[in-house]
């Protein structure tokens, strides 16, 4: 079986980047890596400031024996880090690929003040409105409604203040829907959050039905809704001050949509 060592960028916004560096990787991974994210993948891509990761698969946990390992209950993924790099050991499948990606984007993020939410972000205005639940709240099912390139995820929203405004970009990060955008739309693209909708069940009226929430209750279904497996008492931290900066400055509400729109597509 052929195997490849090399390295690539991802990019999470343009002030948000993953140095890649991958280690005796199959072909069929690398192929699927690059065929899944291919809008994300940049060959070479100029950042003053960037993350970098070693992928491998084999076991070198000898070699890591003196790093900080962050501890979360998957057997297929592992996580490393020390003061200038991380370090991930994955099985050969893209899905533990996609688990990495995942767990160290909401750490990267997270060094950057933003958070890694369970929604759905639309574009309305060159403003993103999100639409936040557990699964089968109809996160989908609204983006499903609206047109494709609207849609900056149907599943996880990359979120992120700059100058004391929350922002989302496209992400990497899809449930039923696939990326909804072409080559010739940005993945460094920003978008100023709006209002956050929280999903709270379906109604039968012949309308949706709006509540303003109270700067308490945003806080909690924040919390609740947050993509977030690492144990770390110093990084909770930090998650609690961007949630509450986040009920203070943007709109949230909860939303009950109408319940027929659970069968349609």
């Amino acid at each position: 079986m052929l195997r490849y060592s090399g390295e690539f960028y991802f990019v999470l916004g343009s002030d948000i980047v993953l140095k890649i560096n991958y280690f005796d990787i199959s072909k069929k991974l690398l192929s699927q890596i690059k065929k899944n994210f291919d809008f994300f993948i940049k060959d070479e891509y100029y950042c003053k400031n960037f993350f970098e990761l070693e992928i491998y698969t084999n076991n070198i946990k000898r070699y890591l024996k003196n790093k900080k390992i962050f501890k979360f209950l998957r057997k297929d993924v592992e996580l490393f880090y020390d003061n200038k790099k991380f370090y991930g050991i994955i099985s050969e499948n893209i899905f533990s690929f996609d688990t990495l990606l995942r767990i160290l984007s909401s750490l990267v993020i997270l060094k950057n003040n933003g958070i890694i939410l369970h929604s759905s972000s639309i574009v309305e205005n060159r403003k993103s409105i999100l639409y936040v639940g557990p699964s089968g709240f109809g996160k989908s099912t609204i983006a499903k409604k609206c047109e494709r390139n609207k849609i900056l995820t149907d599943e996880l929203s990359i979120l992120f203040f700059e100058n004391n405004k929350l922002i989302s970009v496209r992400s990497p990060f899809w449930g039923e829907l696939k990326y909804s955008f072409s080559k010739k739309d940005s993945v460094e693209e920003k978008f100023v959050v709006d209002r956050i909708m929280f999903l709270c069940g379906f109604v039968k009226n012949d309308r949706p039905k709006v509540e303003v929430l109270s700067f308490k209750e945003a806080v909690i279904l924040l919390l609740k809704n947050l993509f977030w497996v690492v144990k770390d008492e110093i990084y909770n931290e930090r998650i609690l001050r961007i949630v509450i900066k986040i009920a203070k400055t943007t709109n949230c509400y909860k939303f009950y949509p109408l319940y027929e729109i659970q069968n349609k597509t």
